[in-house]
């Protein structure tokens, strides 16, 4: 069973913001590496989605490392995944 992702307004507005800062401050194929990345493991947690850890810095949510640089943080509720936030760790650390 395939689970239904969505994403927050914060977790959108934060994949824009990092890929405009890929974009300007590293290349587009860096861009479009970072957006592969993350349609990947969206797929993933769309088939599996208990197969990363929990946070261990907020209850309820699990921590998807999609590569070195980015983490994206998610919830499961019933059939229904919600990315509630992806941050990059090539920029500034404040994006929330």
């Amino acid at each position: 069973m395939n689970f239904t992702i969505i994403f927050s307004e914060k977790a959108k507005s934060n994949i824009e913001k990092i890929a405009d800062y890929l974009d300007k401050e590293w290349s587009e194929n860096v861009k479009l590496k970072f957006l592969t990345d993350v349609s990947n493991a969206v797929k993933q947690l769309a088939i599996m989605p208990f197969m990363f850890p929990s946070s261990d810095k907020m209850e309820g949510l699990r921590r998807c490392v999609v590569n070195r640089h980015t983490v994206l943080y998610y919830r499961i509720n019933k059939e229904i995944i919600e990315v509630i936030n992806i941050k990059g760790t090539r920029q500034n650390a404040n994006i929330d």
